[in-house]
């Protein structure tokens, strides 16, 4: 009789959490630019890509020196939990304030959601070794596409109370149920 997978939790959770953050981010990037340009005139857009563009690399620096200094097993979680805050934020400041949600939010998804999903990658490589995983790597991959295509399907979901915005807190919650300590090396 083989042994237990120890890590099949894991091995089951990864796509699937995938394919939700790559479905949210495409999707909310639909919902950004549609927000944007109902609130902002069309010529301004260059300002906030260039805006978003310096906030990105200090963003970007600094996620990197904290996956580095607190490891993604910590990091992502709070990626998460915050990109879900945000999102709340934004639906609540929707109708009283809809160019400082608009402005929020693309700024949130600009510099936050690539940034989430590079530590979420960062997290599968500090989890899993790097031979046995490659079976696992291509189905998170095939996830995260399948989660692209998704995400474009229910761009026009975006609009609508939060199933989409409430992604990053169910992929926060199915992180916290992964085992601490999935990857053993070996030598």
């Amino acid at each position: 009789m083989p042994a237990p997978d120890p890590h099949a939790r894991a091995r089951a959770l990864a796509p699937i959490v995938a394919a939700a953050l790559v479905a949210q981010q495409v999707a909310s990037n639909a919902g950004r630019d549609a927000l944007f340009l109902t609130h902002f005139d069309v010529t301004t857009l260059p300002w906030f890509v260039a805006g978003a563009a310096a906030l990105s690399l200090p963003a970007a620096v600094a996620s990197g020196r904290l996956l580095a200094r607190r490891g993604p097993v910590k990091v992502v979680p709070w990626l998460l939990a915050s990109s879900g805050a945000l999102f709340l934020l934004e639906w609540g400041l929707l109708a009283p304030l809809p160019r400082a949600a608009a402005t929020i939010l693309y700024l949130h998804n600009a510099i936050l959601g690539g940034i989430a999903i590079s530590a979420w990658w960062s997290l599968l490589n500090e989890r899993f070794d790097p031979h046995s995983a490659k079976p696992l790597m291509a189905k998170v991959a095939g996830a995260a596409t399948f989660g692209g295509l998704l995400g474009g399907l229910g761009a026009e979901r975006v609009g609508a109370p939060p199933p989409f915005r409430a992604t990053p807190g169910a992929c926060y919650a199915a992180l916290r149920r992964l085992p601490r300590r999935d990857f053993h090396p070996q030598v």
